[in-house]
């Protein structure tokens, strides 16, 4: 026996329930059951979250919108331009628009961005050393007669010791 409940398990499937009462002459009800999509949005910066920069440089920010629908996202559409942005410590690192610059040679502060009631967050250090990095993706690879692999070449800024930004650089390399 059920207890009269409808459970949905997948959407854009539409079913019709039938009831049976066996009691009384086999009489018999329906109801047209119409499954409704399920949709929630959210918002990411694109790329890392945790930015290292010398004074002087500046690192462009970008987010996405998301909507995932029935457990799938799509590619998100570019917000950049409308969301609110804050910068924790803006007397020595100033935000605008996303896009992040300073003149100091060490401060660090985090960077917010709003949209719609929702935020995402980014960490952002100036600092003194720095060193490039050109790094070959994947480092090592197995490849048989007549087969061809990709590889892909990145420039790595890297300060005090961590890889910040990078470029790729594979077809000018």
């Amino acid at each position: 026996p059920t207890t009269g409940l409808v459970t949905i398990t997948k959407t854009g499937v539409n079913a019709i329930i039938t009831a049976v009462y066996n009691e009384l002459s086999n009489l018999t009800g329906t109801a047209n059951i119409v499954v409704n999509s399920v949709s929630r949005q959210n918002i990411r910066i694109d790329g890392s979250t945790n930015i290292s920069l010398t004074k002087g440089q500046t690192h462009q920010f970008v987010v996405k919108l998301y909507t995932i629908t029935d457990g799938s996202s799509d590619n998100g559409i570019d917000v950049t331009s409308q969301c609110n942005w804050n910068s924790s410590n803006s007397s020595q690192v100033q935000v605008n628009g996303g896009l992040v610059s300073s003149n100091e040679l060490n401060a660090t502060t985090v960077i917010t961005a709003e949209y719609n009631g929702m935020t995402v967050t980014a960490n952002v250090t100036y600092s003194s050393e720095v060193k490039y990095e050109l790094v070959i993706e994947p480092s090592s690879i197995t490849i048989n007669v007549g087969e061809e692999k990709p590889l892909t070449a990145k420039y790595y800024t890297v300060i005090n010791g961590v890889r910040s930004t990078y470029k790729d650089v594979t077809d000018i390399c």
